[in-house]
């Protein structure tokens, strides 16, 4: 629900900015900027609660250009109460790589997609871990089934990987600051392991209904949506 939320926060963002700025003129500058700094607010409202900071680096040639995002995030920092409560362990890391190409040429945006200030099409990479203690059905005896089954917390690492194509653009709110939006769609691969315990142990939500999803001892490729923002410093 919440990656739902983002991407359709993302589209409305790109629509608005789109309509109200089309005419605006492009900045000027004595010369091409070939930083920019970044901040991406949603990700503090997400369930990992993390701090995603970035930067794109532009060479002054060509229409390509280059943006990593470093993310991180505690349980105990975290909005939810119930993941403070339960889950103040919880640690999550990720780092996001994008090559980024942008249009220059199409009227009657050609003033604003100079690089780095319009349009452009992404690629980006999305490398994560996250390191938590949940509470696990796990079984005891029995063959086939389990004699009984009892709750324990245990230790479990979550990894994703992730490839999107995006498109996005930069929006000029001053000279020197930027709000870059952005909208996607991918592939993503996930896995959850128990840290010190056989997954033959671990009894999923499946073994009383069909979700079977995002638990300790799961893995699969799924679709992905990705939108959102980033607030931009232009150095």
């Amino acid at each position: 629900m919440i990656n739902k939320a983002f991407f359709y926060v993302g589209f409305g963002l790109i629509f608005l900015f789109s309509t109200c700025s089309a005419q605006i003129e492009g900045p000027t500058f004595s010369r091409q900027p070939v930083l920019l700094l970044k901040f991406s607010p949603l990700p503090l409202f997400a369930p990992e609660n993390a701090l995603q900071l970035g930067a794109e680096i532009a060479p002054p040639f060509g229409k390509f250009s280059f943006n990593f995002d470093y993310g991180t995030g505690k349980g105990n920092y975290n909005i939810s109460k119930y993941v403070r409560q339960n889950m103040s362990d919880l640690k999550t890391t990720y780092m996001r790589y994008e090559l980024r190409t942008y249009f220059s040429d199409w009227y009657p945006f050609y003033a604003l997609d100079k690089k780095p200030f319009g349009r452009y099409w992404a690629l980006e990479y999305l490398d994560k871990k996250v390191s938590r203690n949940e509470e696990t059905a796990l079984a005891s005896g029995g063959g086939v089934l389990p004699n009984f089954a009892y709750f324990e917390k245990i230790a479990s690492t979550q990894t994703e990987k992730a490839i999107n194509l995006k498109f996005g653009k930069n929006f000029r709110l001053k000279k020197y600051f930027f709000i870059d939006t952005f909208i996607g769609i991918g592939v993503r691969k996930y896995q959850v392991k128990p840290n010190n315990l056989l997954e033959t142990n671990i009894l999923h939500n499946s073994f009383l209904t069909k979700w079977k999803f995002w638990e300790s001892g799961t893995h699969a490729i799924v679709p992905n949506a990705t939108a959102g923002f980033r607030f931009c410093l232009v150095i």
